[in-house]
């Protein structure tokens, strides 16, 4: 296993690890750039949040004492509003925050004891997306003990948009697994916590 503190921008996960944890603490995918996500391509891992550091077992966790944050916010300035026309609008946010935070291109995929907040897509008339996007040919994602947040669609998919286009001649199935997690004030215009197709 590795650990990662808020040094770390990105979460980088050697080839041969396959368990992530990550510390109390706000994480950017970048500094600036709208268009860089936290891109998860690495088949087979699971990347657990809501560590105080000092931990040594994940029993030792202690869910919600500790927030791990994926933040598509890079300014840290957001203020949050009610109301889709209006925070679509928003100036803290319109302008600097990440269209995507997090990008899946990789199977059998574990998020758990993650927060995942402040993306805002508003690249054009046609892009969808926000907090989370799921390649179609990913097979299988489990989000579990998840907090979805404060995430902001143009169009559609505010908290996660998950496509399956897969090849089932050979039997291949696909899953997106929703375990006790929360979706909170994501916006859109259709499917604002959940879309998928």
């Amino acid at each position: 296993m590795i650990s990662i503190t808020t040094s770390n921008r990105n979460f980088v996960i050697p080839k041969a690890v396959r368990d992530v944890w990550g510390a109390s603490g706000t994480y950017t995918p970048h500094a600036s750039s709208r268009t860089t996500y936290f891109t998860l391509n690495r088949s087979n891992v699971s990347i657990y949040g809501d560590f105080a550091g000092t931990e040594t077992q994940l029993s030792e966790r202690v869910l919600g004492a500790n927030e791990t944050i994926l933040s598509g916010d890079l300014q840290g300035n957001d203020v949050y509003v009610s109301g889709f026309a209006s925070n679509y609008g928003n100036s803290t946010r319109s302008t600097d925050n990440s269209y995507r935070v997090v990008s899946v291109t990789a199977h059998n995929l574990l998020l758990d004891g993650l927060t995942i907040s402040g993306a805002h897509t508003n690249v054009n008339t046609t892009t969808v997306g926000g907090a989370i996007i799921k390649d179609e040919t990913v097979t299988n994602l489990t989000l579990r003990n998840c907090i979805i947040k404060d995430n902001v669609s143009r169009n559609f998919c505010a908290g996660i948009k998950t496509d399956f286009n897969l090849d089932n001649v050979g039997g291949s199935r696909g899953s997106l697994t929703i375990d006790r997690c929360q979706f909170t004030n994501n916006m859109s215009r259709g499917g604002s916590g959940i879309y998928s197709i």
